[in-house]
């Protein structure tokens, strides 16, 4: 009797098993293998496409836009700049507020746009309209930069150069690779560590300038008139040696020396008859170093790439490490010249991603042992 009303148990949970949605499934086995085929498919789909990424990227409706003005006061740069780019920005499509600041020799303009605007084709149209204010900027005014703003700002990979080169010729190493690296779809932006700009550097002795009867007013402002009234920089006094520095981005050493000071009875005074000019490097305001082995640091070239919002992080430095690799059999990248990966985001995210798949493995064999 006992029997029975066992197997009566057991059938009332079969019959339970049989009207679930469970039952449905054990029923119908082949519909049940193409859910699962198609959940595995859609599954190992989703992990190829899935972004590599070791934190969340927020993407934020901001754009700035950067101008430097060597040597101009907070007010130069306001009207000068500043506000010209402003007046070309301000008729922005998904515009929602824009702010600015200018400071010694520097312009930043903020612009934040409609939240539901297309992000890239907000900033294309904002670098087109900086784009239509570049001819009524000063001449001396470098060119606006136009930059999405992002949380993710963050270099994925860095590369030191350094080698037995003078600094020049490895400064133009560097410019060549970051060129390169720039052309890459994924990459936002590569950017040089350890740079120094040249400058014009302008001495003027006291005595021959009281020999000729002049001030350091009048060559300053001969200067000034000949950058079409330009800042020229800050002048320096040292014993009885005036400097005055210029920005070498346009101008060369003979040039200025031939600038005209004044005209005593016919006779022109220039420049070089009361001062040198050479052309030397500004004073460094980043530096990069590398340590090898523990040995003591030297002076490198660092170059840190930021890639662009929703790129796939092992796939742009893939890229990037293919074309470091071109640009050595090109000798592009001389032999005498060695770089370092100093810091590579994607082997960190790489090694993520496979101890996630690796255990996802796992549990799911555990699953099938149970």
């Amino acid at each position: 009797m006992s029997g029975l009303n066992g197997k009566t148990e057991v059938e009332k949970d079969l019959q339970g098993i049989s009207n679930s949605a469970w039952g449905y499934f054990i029923k119908n086995r082949r519909m049940a293998i193409m859910l699962g085929l198609i959940f595995l498919i859609t599954g190992v789909y989703s992990f190829t496409k899935i972004p590599r990424e070791s934190n969340p990227e927020v993407e934020v409706p901001f754009g700035v836009v950067i101008t430097s003005y060597p040597g101009a006061s907070p007010q130069e740069v306001a009207e000068q700049v500043t506000f010209k780019i402003e007046q070309k920005i301000k008729g922005l499509e998904d515009l929602e507020e824009m702010t600015s600041s200018s400071s010694e020799g520097f312009s930043q303009i903020f612009v934040e746009f409609d939240a539901e605007a297309d992000l890239d084709d907000s900033i294309r149209k904002l670098k087109d309209k900086v784009d239509e204010a570049k001819a009524s900027l000063p001449g001396d005014a470098n060119d606006p930069f136009v930059q999405e703003l992002s949380f993710s700002d963050t270099p994925i990979i860095t590369y030191s150069f350094f080698g037995d080169l003078p600094y020049e010729q490895l400064l133009n190493v560097v410019e060549d690779v970051q060129d390169e690296m720039e052309k890459v779809a994924g990459v936002q932006s590569a950017n040089i560590a350890g740079k120094r700009d040249k400058h014009i550097l302008v001495s003027v002795q006291e005595a021959d300038m009281v020999q000729y009867g002049l001030s350091m007013r009048a060559i300053a402002q001969a200067i000034s008139t000949y950058h079409l009234n330009g800042p020229v920089g800050n002048i320096e006094i040292d014993d009885l040696l005036y400097r005055v520095r210029i920005s070498a981005e346009q101008e060369d050493v003979e040039r200025v020396e031939n600038i005209p000071i004044l005209n005593r009875n016919g006779a022109i005074i220039y420049i070089k008859d009361v001062a040198s000019v050479s052309e030397e490097f500004k004073e460094k305001t980043t530096e990069s170093r590398v340590s090898v082995n523990g040995e003591p640091s030297f002076p490198a070239i660092s170059i840190s790439v930021i890639k662009k919002t929703g790129e796939n992080i092992l796939e742009t430095v893939d890229e990037l490490k293919v074309i470091i690799e071109r640009l050595e059999r090109e000798q592009v990248i001389p032999p005498e010249v060695e770089h370092l990966e100093v810091m590579d985001m994607s082997e960190f995210v790489r090694n993520e991603f496979n101890r996630l798949m690796s255990n996802a493995l796992v549990t799911i064999l555990l699953i099938s042992l149970a």
